[in-house]
């Protein structure tokens, strides 16, 4: 399997092959050889071990991701025990290598029984230089090193979130980047350097071939049981794959996968909240597995719940020309619906730490909702807007500039949005989440709790 562009999408290593996957203690390489993110390592050598723990089985087919940075195979892996693998590979000097491990269920074939894996493991490293070989440092490389830490210690806006001396940092980074023999290696090693941000917004672009590198490669865990959800729902419709609806009696469930709409994934949206504003008297929202979007698509999935205007949250921008570095503060509103178009019942939002970016913003937007109860576990907490900026070399970055945060201006970047009932525990056969998520829709569409239309407010000039 290759999988080509960005590795990972939206906010963050949010990757789950299926919702499916049964949570589990994932599985993990123990000991590495070449050692894991080593940056020296001899291009003469010629395989790659991989010791995990807990017993694997022969399968043919033992990692994926972007083609451009997977080794060489020579052979077929072997197996000198029931934890290790042993791949021969052909190396090439000064380059990076990253592959994803187990990244769907067929890649490795766990023989503890229950075992999946739950989510991708990263395993990277770069090999030096060939004996007696010699790289310039090049102009280009200099200047997009040059602007990197420009755009940086100047326009990040979460510089300060980690305890970490950046320029230090950077400082014992720069022959090893400066080394970079073509830009796409400067763009994968510049992504390796920039992973202590553990930010999920940054990532780098190499500009021809145009591939892009997550730098964040913290694990999130899905906190539901998609076979439980389609137990609770027998008659669960699929609409795409980032669309699913549903309903039981009075209680509709709804599974919004991202907030873009790539191909148009959202637009049946249109037609399902109609009905079920007319057939349901309480609605499961569940984001437990949305990385985010665009914020547009979060304001358009929150107007079906309002009548009125909602100022949500405050931005401010990072930038050296702005007194103090830093813009005012600009608010942000998203419009409502007519009354005749609002869900006028009790709406319940499931979220968890693979709710991520515009996601976060939908739930924000709901903190201005008397009807909305939101169940489940904190979201993961990355929120800024990156821009896109040109390095000068052939290799772009995406930076956060644009610092979210809520009416009272504090932010919730490393830190997420806590919900309103925290659920906890073991999610392998039951869907915790959904059992409290529909306790509370019953109880709800019984007492036939809803929203009230509201009056227009004096000085509003945003009305749909």
């Amino acid at each position: 399997m290759v999988m080509r562009g960005f590795l990972f999408t939206f906010c963050a290593t949010v990757l789950l092959a299926s919702a499916a996957l049964a949570r589990s203690a994932g599985p993990d390489f123990v000991e590495a050889a070449p050692e894991f993110k080593a940056r020296e390592v001899d291009p003469a050598t010629t395989e790659i071990r991989l010791t995990f723990d807990v017993p694997i089985s022969e399968v043919g087919v033992p990692f994926c991701g972007e083609e451009l940075f997977l080794p060489q195979l020579t052979g077929k892996p072997s197996y000198p025990d029931e934890f290790t693998v042993v791949f021969p590979v052909e190396l090439e000097p000064q380059q990076t290598y990253r592959m994803i491990l187990h990244c769907n269920e067929e890649v490795f074939e766990y023989r503890q029984p229950g075992v999946e894996p739950e989510r991708p493991v990263i395993y990277y490293f770069t090999t030096g230089a060939a004996p007696g070989d010699f790289t310039p440092v090049s102009a280009k490389n200099l200047e997009g090193w040059r602007r990197f830490r420009e755009l940086f210690n100047h326009r990040y806006c979460y510089y300060n979130r980690i305890e970490i001396d950046w320029v230090q940092h950077f400082d014992d980074s720069t022959e090893w980047i400066l080394s970079s023999p073509t830009p796409l290696e400067f763009a994968q090693r510049l992504a390796i350097i920039l992973e202590p941000a553990k930010d999920g917004h940054i990532s780098v672009v190499n500009g021809e071939p145009r591939v892009g590198i997550q730098t964040d490669l913290t694990p999130f865990e899905y906190n539901g049981n998609f076979e439980d959800i389609e137990h609770t729902f027998p008659n669960l419709e699929k609409h795409n794959e980032n669309l699913w609806s549903a309903r039981d009696g009075d209680v509709g469930y709804l599974m919004v996968g991202s907030m873009m709409n790539t191909g148009y994934q959202l637009d049946p949206i249109k037609e399902i909240m109609p009905e079920m504003r007319s057939s349901t008297k309480s609605l499961i929202l569940d984001l437990r597995t949305n990385p985010g979007g665009l914020d547009s698509n979060a304001k358009d999935l929150a107007s079906w719940f309002f009548d009125h205007p909602v100022k949500f949250a405050w931005m401010r921008q990072r930038h050296e020309s702005n007194p103090g570095g830093w813009s005012g503060l600009s608010d942000q509103w998203l419009n409502g619906r007519p009354w005749d178009e609002v869900y006028r019942g009790k709406l319940i939002v499931l979220q968890g730490q693979m709710s991520a970016s515009a996601a976060e913003w939908f739930v924000l937007m709901m903190e201005n909702h008397d009807n909305v109860v939101t169940v489940g576990d904190r979201t993961m907490g990355c929120s800024a807007s990156p821009v896109t900026q040109d390095l000068g070399n052939g290799v772009w970055m995406n930076l956060p500039a644009l610092m979210a945060m809520r009416l009272d201006e504090t932010d919730f970047e490393g830190v997420g949005i806590e919900p309103d009932v925290k659920v906890d525990g073991d999610f392998s056969e039951r869907d915790l989440v959904l059992e409290k998520a529909m306790e509370l829709a019953i109880e709800a569409a019984a007492a036939k709790v809803e929203a009230t239309p509201t009056p227009r407010k004096k000085g509003l000039t945003s009305w749909p």
